[in-house]
């Protein structure tokens, strides 16, 4: 039994042009995409001190996106090559250096200058700060300067943090 191709056409119109308006219709019905806000990116970036100042490692990586990066620098000139890292590295380096640090009286971390930029689009921010952290072990006291520049995005309805690229600058004692 052979179909004419007109008489096919009259059955498959009217689903095709059903598909096409359904899916126009579920297309208007998705919410836009919700802007990041400047505010939003502050308190998120408060956060993320918050938990560096409590040295909770556990906090930090539920701020960190899946698939962030952080790279930092030196700053010693002689040392060219920075060192990057995946979140799971990163935070199994932060879990091992507050071990070692167990016996560190007087931690700080303290946020300043902090700077915010939205994207065009406003689906990310960049967010530009100076880091100190100070601390004191075996009597010394030793403070570390660095320049942060942090990737946030909107992720799964929550900031998360994308990248963060840091400079040291310097360490005192």
């Amino acid at each position: 039994m052979k179909i004419d191709a007109r008489i096919a056409s009259l059955y498959v119109r009217p689903w095709l042009a059903a598909l096409v308006v359904l899916s126009t219709r579920l297309a208007a019905a998705a919410p836009p995409p919700v802007p990041v806000s400047e505010a939003a990116v502050r308190t998120f970036m408060s956060e993320v001190s918050a938990a560096s100042q409590a040295r909770d490692v556990e906090r930090i990586g539920e701020l960190m996106a899946p698939d962030c990066i952080v790279v930092f620098h030196s700053g010693d000139p002689r040392d060219q090559s920075p060192s990057e890292l995946d979140k799971p590295h990163y935070l199994s380096q932060l879990r091992e250096g507050f071990t070692a640090l167990h016996d560190v009286s007087d931690y700080h971390y303290a946020t300043t200058n902090l700077r915010v930029q939205l994207t065009a689009d406003a689906r990310q921010a960049i967010v530009d700060a100076d880091v100190m952290e100070s601390l004191t072990f075996n009597e010394h006291h030793i403070v570390t300067r660095s320049h942060e520049a942090s990737v946030v995005e909107l992720r799964d309805g929550r900031l998360q943090l994308v990248k963060v690229a840091g400079t040291v600058s310097g360490k005192s004692q």
